[in-house]
């Protein structure tokens, strides 16, 4: 999408066809984490595409560790954060994977409180500061949520902070001027 022309090209089409993936951008390149292909399985391989490498290709990642779809995403430094989602066994992920973009490898991260996916409405997930926040989403009962948890930098576990006035799920968190 060009916003300064309000146009829409074709852009190269990914290596794996896949919905329900998690997405983030660190520098001028675009991640793809996880997702399910076409009949309903979990995927755990990643994709990238370097905007500032032409042609335009994508190139595969180091596939995820535990294949999770509808998750959330945030990027701090050179690191994303892949938050919670729905597993290949139907089961609400507390985990957190963190994914180093330079040196192509994953790393436990600390468990959210609480398990969040999204099933079609997912949480929000946001890096604001250095620090990740997720907000909402689904729980197992497939019940929404109204929590907000973050992560400091070099936290071994998560921190609750205010819940949102009213549980929702299917949002999106962005920063504006200093606030979330």
């Amino acid at each position: 999408v060009d916003v300064t022309k309000s146009t829409v090209e074709c852009s190269v089409p990914m290596k794996e066809e896949r919905h329900g993936a998690t997405s983030a951008v660190v520098d001028n390149t675009i991640y793809i984490f996880g997702g399910l292909d076409k009949d309903m399985g979990t995927l755990n391989s990643c994709e990238k595409l370097d905007t500032s490498q032409l042609p335009l290709k994508w190139e595969s990642t180091r596939p995820l560790e535990v294949g999770r779809f509808v998750a959330g995403a945030a990027a701090v430094g050179g690191r994303v954060y892949l938050c919670g989602g729905g597993s290949v066994t139907d089961e609400i992920l507390t985990s957190v994977q963190v994914y180093d973009t330079e040196l192509d490898v994953w790393e436990d991260g600390p468990r959210m409180t609480v398990g969040r996916f999204g099933d079609g409405l997912r949480m929000g997930c946001v890096a604001h500061g250095g620090i990740v926040y997720v907000a909402g989403g689904r729980d197992g009962n497939s019940d929404r949520l109204a929590s907000v948890e973050r992560l400091l930098p070099g936290a071994v576990e998560w921190e609750r902070v205010a819940d949102m006035l009213k549980p929702r799920a299917g949002l999106a968190l962005v920063t504006m001027d200093g606030k979330i």
